[in-house]
């Protein structure tokens, strides 16, 4: 991902994980250079990643310094909500891979990750 990042030169290149089923997550859009164009809420139609099935943010971004700029001082702002949609079509890449992925947003998946990270990642 760091190779992708640094050959794409963008502002961020962000982690995208294959889901079957990416409507509790939204989906990302890549054209063929591996440039995020769009951001689809319950997407229904797969996107070009070679993994069968739809690219969702995976919650890993690599960032170059000037990134933060963008980020007014003081203020709360969603990175996905606010930041990552005005960079698409322009600065910001997606890097798609099927390594692990959990959402630890709702509890039953928090649970998981408790007991599965442990297993799949051994300190």
């Amino acid at each position: 991902m760091y190779r992708f990042h640094m050959a794409h030169q963008g502002l961020a290149t962000l982690a995208l994980a294959c889901q079957p089923a990416a409507a509790r997550y939204g989906a990302v859009e890549l054209n063929r250079q591996g440039q995020i164009v769009a951001f689809q809420e319950k997407a229904l139609t797969p996107q070009i990643a070679g993994c069968g099935s739809e690219l969702v943010n995976g919650g890993v971004y690599l960032l170059r310094k000037e990134f933060l700029d963008l980020i007014d001082a003081g203020k709360p702002v969603s990175l996905e909500r606010e930041i990552f949609p005005m960079l698409a079509g322009t600065e910001l890449f997606g890097f798609a891979t099927d390594g692990y992925f959990v959402d630890i947003g709702v509890p039953e998946d928090l649970q998981r990750a408790q007991t599965e990270l442990p297993l799949r990642f051994p300190i």
